[in-house]
């Protein structure tokens, strides 16, 4: 969500309260201080009075603390939220500058206070927003030491892919193309690749329910003591000797290891 967004939402919020006047001259936060948002309180402190703001107060609250600033020569006032030692926000706060604390000024305060709040609810939400679509990107990428894999012909693929953990679950054939799945335990991860004329045409990281549908396939087939079933590409194991062979080569003693 962009800050002209934000500031909408804000303003409608502020306007259903009978604060809407007082809330959109808090939402703007002045150009000249704009560069703070986000500093240490003490570096921002600094800042303010080398650029000619006098300090005129602070007010506590649960969990920050607003300070107000006023600028004589221009007469404008501001209201600084400070959140774990940093300014969180900055709005301007026409008339709050003043010694007196009278019943209209205590309202403004008040409602200076939940704009900012309003304010940084928003920012907050836009962040977990974020956070969330990164954790989701990361979930569905495909791991680094595959992702490189298209191209390459499928014997050496298969070679990297154990090599990195993955054993091979179920596999197709589909006219000239093969699909195969291919799971990882430790990471959990379920793979689908297409092979094409040798070559890995495209790989991708599926749900993982689709692995585990064809685990529990695999063992059904091995616990019923069929004849012979295939783990791999090029792989055939007999379950009576507990054996497994690669086609042209012979005994396979990965694989032999693996499925018995």
């Amino acid at each position: 969500m962009q800050i002209s967004n934000s500031r909408v939402l804000l303003q409608s919020s502020l306007l259903s309260m009978g604060i809407f006047c007082a809330g959109v001259a808090l939402a703007e936060t002045p150009a000249d201080v704009r560069d703070l948002v986000g500093v240490r309180a003490s570096s921002g402190e600094s800042a303010l009075q080398s650029r000619g703001y006098e300090f005129v107060r602070t007010q506590k609250g649960d969990d920050r603390n607003w300070s107000y600033w006023r600028k004589p020569a221009t007469g404008t006032c501001i209201t600084v939220a400070t959140f774990d030692g940093r300014y969180d926000a900055i709005t301007s706060s026409p008339n709050d500058c003043g010694t007196a604390n009278s019943g209209s000024t205590a309202a403004k305060v008040a409602g200076a206070a939940l704009a900012i709040g309003a304010i940084a609810a928003i920012a907050k939400h836009e962040h977990d927003k974020e956070k969330k679509e990164e954790r989701r990107e990361r979930e569905h990428a495909t791991p680094d030491e595959v992702k490189n894999l298209p191209g390459t012909r499928g014997s050496s693929a298969e070679n990297v892919l154990i090599r990195n953990g993955y054993r091979h679950i179920e596999g197709h054939a589909r006219y000239t193309s093969k699909q195969n799945l291919w799971w990882n335990e430790s990471r959990q991860d379920c793979l689908a690749i297409s092979v094409y004329d040798g070559r890995i045409d495209s790989l991708n990281k599926v749900g993982n329910e689709q692995c585990s549908s064809h685990q529990d396939s695999n063992s059904h087939r091995q616990d019923s003591n069929a004849q012979s079933y295939s783990p791999a590409a090029n792989i055939t194991c007999y379950p009576a000797q507990k054996t497994c062979y690669r086609f042209g080569k012979g005994v396979d003693q990965y694989w032999t290891s693996i499925e018995f």
